[in-house]
């Protein structure tokens, strides 16, 4: 009764926790997908394959059982022999085997960090995404209120006779346009959520919910490029380990095995005038290959081809990845600059000049228009913040990620 409970409890509580989620964040989107994604699951099989691979290799050939029969066709002679043989290797190709499966081995499972590093690139990137759709709602939604606000104000003022209907049309109009860029960003945000539910091993009618801040830029990030923390990297380099033991592998089998073996034998010869007695032989024989036909030319040329392709492609992704992360780290300070310059300077001086235009309209005097005019640009001035800050988050995201580090989110 009670591991029937504890089996019950054990198939429900994963929904009960996910019922109870109260949203993700960038961090805690990343760990889901980590443990959850498909097709991460599905990649991390290629190191028990590997594995599989790795504890076959370097065993000697099964020994050979073999019999053999002779009898006379004009007598009674005849001849019975078995023999037991086996195969040892004149070179190190068992060690070598070895060594290239464990490299693999070790590739294998390099590429699935590079795997999880891209997983977690992708799932962060989308979660920023859905977090600057959310605060464009919002930064929409004050824009509405207070067009709504001024168009109420034209038009009680329009039947006083003062002259601003044309004014309460145009703001009418910018409402409809507020209404159509909602409807556009709804379509954009359900198709980034089905991405993400996607990543995160969710079902597609999931309820999902991102709460996710995108907080100013505050942290100074280090011009240090450590290419050695790329998974893609390291399974480069393993990759250019085994091509070079395969090479040497390649040289180890121009000699065949060894062949040893044992043999017991039967015989019965007429003799005369003895008859026909039973002679019993034990005996020891060898085989040796001859390297004549065969001694791996064409192999070895392919190996060392390979071994120099790898070792250039590891250059090659080294470069590749110092680009990333030095573009990245611009893109972060480009963009760091122009929140600065919009959150602290080009912003503040809107809203004071609103408020300016607010003081002398009360006044009495027509700043009607101006306000209008300067409401629009402030909001302008707004977005552009949004834009910069999700610049900001998404390049850091990109550094994080050609840097190696997008697995532990908490190193600055």
């Amino acid at each position: 009764m009670i591991m029937r409970q504890f089996l019950f409890l054990w198939l429900i509580l994963p929904g009960w926790i996910a019922l109870a989620d109260p949203g993700f964040t960038a961090d805690s989107a990343v760990a889901r997908a980590l443990s959850h994604n498909a097709e991460l699951a599905a990649a991390r099989l290629t190191a028990q394959e590997a594995q599989g691979r790795l504890e076959n290799s370097g065993r000697l050939r099964n020994p050979e059982l073999g019999t053999e029969f002779k009898p006379s066709l004009q007598g009674q002679e005849g001849t019975f022999r078995v023999g037991l043989g086996q195969r040892f290797p004149l070179t190190s190709r068992l060690r070598l085997e070895k060594a290239v499966s464990q490299r693999e081995l070790a590739a294998a499972r390099a590429e699935i960090r590079d795997v999880e590093r891209r997983l977690a690139a992708q799932t962060r990137t989308l979660v920023l995404e859905l977090a600057a759709l959310e605060a464009r709602r919002q930064l929409r939604d004050q824009q509405g209120q207070t067009v709504r606000e001024w168009q109420a104000q034209a038009a009680q003022t329009a039947t006083r006779g003062e002259g601003l209907a044309l004014e309460a049309e145009q703001l009418a109009l910018q409402l409809g346009e507020l209404r159509l860029a909602e409807r556009r960003a709804e379509g954009i945000q359900e198709s980034k959520q089905s991405e993400l539910r996607l990543l995160l091993g969710l079902d597609p009618a999931a309820p999902i919910e991102v709460r996710e801040a995108l907080s100013r830029p505050s942290i100074t990030e280090t011009n240090g490029v450590v290419v050695a923390q790329r998974g893609d990297f390291q399974a480069a380099q393993e990759r250019v380990a085994a091509a070079q033991q395969t090479s040497a592998l390649v040289r180890a089998e121009r000699w065949q095995d060894l062949g040893v073996g044992v043999f017991g034998e039967w015989e019965r010869e007429q003799d005369v005038p003895v008859g026909i007695p039973r002679n019993q032989f034990v005996g020891l024989e060898l085989f040796l290959p001859l390297p004549f036909w065969n001694q791996q030319e064409g192999r070895i040329r392919e190996a060392d081809a390979a071994a120099v392709r790898e070792s250039l492609q590891t250059m090659a992704l080294a470069n590749r990845i110092e680009s990333e992360t030095v573009q990245a780290l611009r893109q972060m300070a480009a963009a760091a600059d122009a929140e600065r310059e919009l959150f602290e300077t080009l912003i503040p001086a809107a809203r004071s000049l609103d408020q300016r235009l607010l003081a002398l309209q009360r006044e009495g005097q027509d700043t009607w228009s101006q306000r209008v005019r300067a409401g629009e640009k402030l909001w302008e001035l707004e977005s552009l913040r949004l834009d910069a800050l999700l610049d900001y988050h998404l390049a850091r995201t990109r550094w994080l990620s050609a840097s190696g580090l997008i697995l532990h989110p908490t190193v600055p």
